[in-house]
């Protein structure tokens, strides 16, 4: 998966994201927070992280930027995301703050998440799964895949597919996160999002 490096840059606040769902989700997340004025960019999958900043810091307006966040999966490692992530942004000719979830203090002022979040493993998928963990439906997927468990493989992707399961389960099913999102799935108040809404607001520098 990759994209393209976009034409210009219009904004001092600017936003790269890991493919089109995250994209999607980031922007559903800032309308909940009543945050404008970012611009999102997807830069493709995690291997198209280091050829897209580097060519994204030569785009016509970069030099207008004041913050530029990246946000991308764990997957297995969040230490390997997070090196891989630093050299990506220093490869760029950017100084990455010394620790994901903070910024740095000189201009542009870099920061960088890695999902989901605290040092943890995993991706995007994990962080929805937290903010629903009250919601009864859980408890029947949990059964639907220990069900499975007795009867063939695991998924290759346990993660995509309990969240893809929960969200078979609500009235209206839409299957992408980044959708699901914009339709009001995922409680945006609950406690599993306080820490990347907060690295959301210190983007645009509302706190």
């Amino acid at each position: 998966m990759s994209a393209d490096v976009p034409q210009s840059i219009r904004s001092p606040h600017v936003l790269l994201a890991e493919g089109r769902d995250l994209d999607v989700f980031l922007q559903a997340l800032l309308r909940n927070l009543g945050i404008g004025g970012v611009e999102i960019f997807n830069f493709g999958g995690v291997s198209q992280c280091r050829p897209f900043l580097e060519a994204f810091v030569l785009t016509p307006g970069f030099e207008l930027v004041e913050r530029l966040g990246v946000v991308r999966d764990a997957e297995g490692s969040a230490s390997s995301a997070r090196d891989s992530l630093r050299d990506a942004i220093s490869n760029a000719g950017l100084r990455p703050s010394r620790r994901e979830e903070i910024w740095t203090g000189q201009r542009p002022s870099v920061g960088y998440f890695i999902l989901p979040g605290g040092g943890r493993d995993g991706a995007l998928e994990d962080l929805c799964l937290d903010s629903v963990r009250e919601d009864p439906a859980l408890a029947c997927v949990d059964s639907f895949f220990e069900c499975l468990s007795r009867r063939r493989p695991p998924p290759l992707n346990p993660r995509k597919a309990r969240l893809m399961a929960f969200l078979a389960s609500r009235e209206r099913h839409v299957p992408l996160v980044g959708n699901a999102a914009n339709a009001g799935v995922f409680p945006f108040d609950s406690p599993a999002f306080q820490t990347l809404k907060s690295f959301l607001a210190q983007l645009r520098g509302t706190i």
